[in-house]
């Protein structure tokens, strides 16, 4: 991949900061209304049964970071959820916030599997989509945090912001068998 130019870096980090931003304003809008219509918690609360085992050994934080992740791919993910959320949002969110989930419709967020092509500096990544294969850009602060000691895989919930791609939540990794 060709490196960036200066103009082009600086939109992308721009519409990152953003979208990161906006992110915070829907996060407490969106995970406690996933949870609260649908049956996510008793999902959630049968796998991390089905775990138990080894719930005794990873961080106390791990449930409910992962499980915020899934609550909002719950809705980001699935066209009808989201219409719903928008309903219930609205007049609660800004226009801006409504904006960015209104991006969701023609560019659905996803739950995916990718390996780590280049890092093009400042938090800026090419990724190969395992799911689609195809070479993206992605925005990531955790990837480039892990990527000092890099990973086979990684895996996490990834959404368009208009300009590139961004990771929200926990971002998993697999560095291969020992």
């Amino acid at each position: 991949m060709k490196k960036m130019d200066e103009e082009k870096r600086r939109r992308l980090l721009e519409a990152c900061r953003e979208a990161s931003r906006l992110f915070e304003e829907i996060h407490p809008v969106i995970v406690p209304w996933a949870l609260a219509n649908g049956d996510l918690p008793d999902r959630l609360a049968e796998a991390v049964s089905r775990i138990r085992d080894m719930a005794k050994q990873i961080p106390k934080e791990w449930v409910p970071m992962n499980g915020a992740q899934v609550a909002i791919a719950s809705v980001v993910c699935d066209p009808e959820r989201l219409e719903a959320f928008l309903a219930h949002a609205r007049g609660r969110l800004s226009d801006a916030a409504m904006g960015l989930l209104r991006l969701f419709r023609e560019h659905p967020a996803f739950l995916t599997a990718f390996t780590s092509v280049e890092a093009l500096g400042d938090d800026l990544f090419s990724i190969r989509d395992e799911s689609s294969g195809k070479t993206i850009v992605l925005e990531s602060p955790s990837l480039a945090e892990v990527s000092r000691n890099p990973a086979w895989l990684y895996f996490t919930l990834l959404f368009w912001n208009g300009a590139c791609f961004q990771a929200t939540g926990p971002l998993h990794y697999h560095r291969g068998i020992d």
